[in-house]
């Protein structure tokens, strides 16, 4: 990702550029990302000298709301895909799928929605920041929710 100080690490690749030939969805959600991207660089930019931990995502997110950019937070969960995000789609930042309503909470790792009487998690986030979770080669994903209870 040419000039851009965000660090993905060796496994972890933004989403790609804009690709004329792509879906209107697909290339709306890479158009928000690349906003939000841009808005994080001037952040840290502009931030960089002070002291203490600047949240710049959420300062980007603070941005984005207040112009209008992602027709996506706010709404409630949706069950199923996310027009124009793929699978294998990677991020660096909760915030990044909060803008594209892939995740709405900005802390808790389980995005739910209410259908009749039930809780239906729509997502799940596994940051590997905590020991309450377990991965078996990506196909099996123990994961303590909500009360530590796993789901």
């Amino acid at each position: 990702m040419g000039g851009s100080s965000r660090n993905y690490g060796n496994d972890i690749q933004p989403v790609p550029a804009l690709n004329n030939g792509g879906s209107k969805d697909r290339n709306r959600i890479k158009e928000i990302l690349r906003k939000f991207d841009e808005f994080y660089r001037e952040a840290e930019r502009k931030f960089m000298d002070q002291v203490g931990r600047k949240r710049f995502d959420l300062e980007c997110l603070k941005i984005i709301k207040g112009k209008g950019i992602s027709p996506y937070i706010g709404r409630e969960a949706i069950l199923g895909n996310i027009r124009g995000v793929e699978v294998g789609d990677k991020f660096q930042y909760r915030v990044e799928l909060h803008i594209i309503g892939l995740h709405r909470p900005l802390q808790n790792g389980i995005d739910s929605m209410r259908r009749d009487n039930t809780v239906l998690a729509t997502s799940i986030v596994a940051s590997g920041g905590y020991v309450d979770y377990a991965m078996d080669n990506g196909e099996v994903l123990q994961y303590s929710g909500r009360g530590n209870l796993f789901c």
